[in-house]
């Protein structure tokens, strides 16, 4: 299919590109919201929203948490609403959390403990940076995987690596 897309003069480099670019950059922006939930999970505080994407939800479902996990129409970003936000950058109302119980706060975002709070907000990078380390650990291990998942633009150099090794009998170059 990417082959049929790249014969097309113009669009086809283009579509090329833009289709493995808008899925790495989706897993990046899966796992960076991903850390902010489940950290934000593990300090007691309820997410009510899960977005890959930005704008219009394109499919969403309930989980059994009442989580609405979702993608979005527009794939460059993402965000984690948690109990209490009034939109997606975690604003809060004042008048939220003065209206429920002590208890019942610390599920808002707003009213969770500063700790939770740091520990949920700096989740996201942290996540990021461990999977960079996976990746960077990977490339040492398997270079030739990683380097086949590289644009069909440079599937030749793949190839070449591959096909090289394979007739030499030696390793393929970073192993």
């Amino acid at each position: 299919m990417m082959e049929l897309l790249a014969s097309i003069p113009i669009i086809g480099g283009t579509i090329s590109l833009v289709i493995p670019f808008l899925i790495v950059i989706s897993i990046v922006v899966f796992i960076h919201e991903y850390g902010h939930y489940i950290v934000g999970r593990w300090c007691g505080i309820h997410a009510e929203v899960f977005s890959v994407g930005m704008g219009r939800p394109i499919f969403s479902k309930i989980d059994k948490n009442g989580t609405k996990w979702q993608i979005s129409l527009i794939p460059l970003g993402g965000y984690v609403k948690f109990l209490g936000d009034i939109n997606a950058s975690s604003t809060s109302s004042k008048n939220i959390t003065e209206t429920v119980g002590k208890y019942e706060k610390l599920r808002y975002f707003s009213g969770a403990k500063l700790h939770h709070r740091f520990l949920t907000v700096a989740a996201g990078p942290l996540a990021n940076f461990i999977l960079s380390i996976i990746i960077f650990l990977s490339k040492k291990k398997f270079p030739i995987f990683i380097a086949c998942l590289i644009p069909s633009s440079f599937k030749f150099l793949c190839d070449a690596q591959f096909n090289k090794s394979k007739l030499s009998g030696s390793p393929p170059p970073g192993a």
